[in-house]
């Protein structure tokens, strides 16, 4: 069991939330995110409802959307926060990307190489309450249109304060897949890889040598006799 709320950015940070939502059967999304700083203040946000076909890609515009608006801002260390874990490990490079959302995910790692410090984390749904209702506001209201809020809207205001409060939620948290593991499979992967071309490599360098009449490679018996002349003479 874990207990999961919305951290505060460290001094000097803002800390940037992104979220989509996904209308059943209907190919639309909302999408929404929002800026607060480390004494939880509100410091600006946004809504608007879009096409898309999936949830990840609601997910993947949502950040892109998130990086430009606090960019904008004039916000040059911030902390980013999304409960996607597809999306994250696509921007951080940790698994291959659907070809159809390749250039929004391309776009949303172009903006981790701005002259900014920027830090990119998957959080649990119930660290990222406020901009799920803002994205579900935006698919209940039809905001076709960007919407930009400087305060927050009164639709929030509980969910506000719970943050401010620091009210967190229990989850049972099964199987975590973590940053750390997929890249222990990765290189894991890449060992195997390594291990069966160097094996293959040696099976035709055995090929290519010839044997001796007591049956061993004349370069095994060269080894050999280098090393008992080092044995005798030391």
């Amino acid at each position: 069991m874990e207990w999961i709320g919305w951290r505060k950015p460290p001094l000097g940070w803002l800390n940037v939330n992104v979220d989509g939502s996904m209308a059943e059967n209907q190919g639309t999304a909302g999408v929404g995110s929002l800026v607060r700083d480390e004494n939880r203040t509100w410091k600006g946000g946004f809504a608007t409802r879009l096409m898309c076909r999936s949830i990840e890609e609601a997910e993947a515009w949502a950040l892109q959307f998130g990086f430009r608006m606090a960019w904008e801002m004039g916000c040059r260390k911030v902390i980013v926060e999304l409960d996607s874990l597809s999306v994250y490990n696509w921007v951080k490079g940790l698994q291959q990307i659907e070809n159809s959302l390749s250039n929004v995910i391309q776009e949303c790692k172009e903006w981790l190489y701005k002259n900014w410090m920027v830090s990119l984390k998957n959080v649990y749904r119930e660290g990222n309450q406020v901009v799920d209702h803002l994205a579900k506001m935006a698919l209940k209201h039809h905001l076709n249109n960007f919407i930009e809020w400087r305060t927050p809207p009164s639709g929030v205001a509980d969910l506000i304060l719970k943050d401010k409060l620091g009210t967190v939620s229990s989850r049972r948290v099964c199987e975590v897949v973590s940053e750390i593991m997929v890249e222990k499979l990765s290189a894991l992967e890449q060992l195997k890889a390594s291990t069966v071309c160097t094996s293959k490599k040696n099976v035709q360098s055995r090929k290519g040598q010839k044997p001796s009449p007591n049956g061993n490679n004349e370069e095994d018996d060269s080894n050999a006799s280098q090393e008992l002349n080092g044995e005798a003479s030391s």
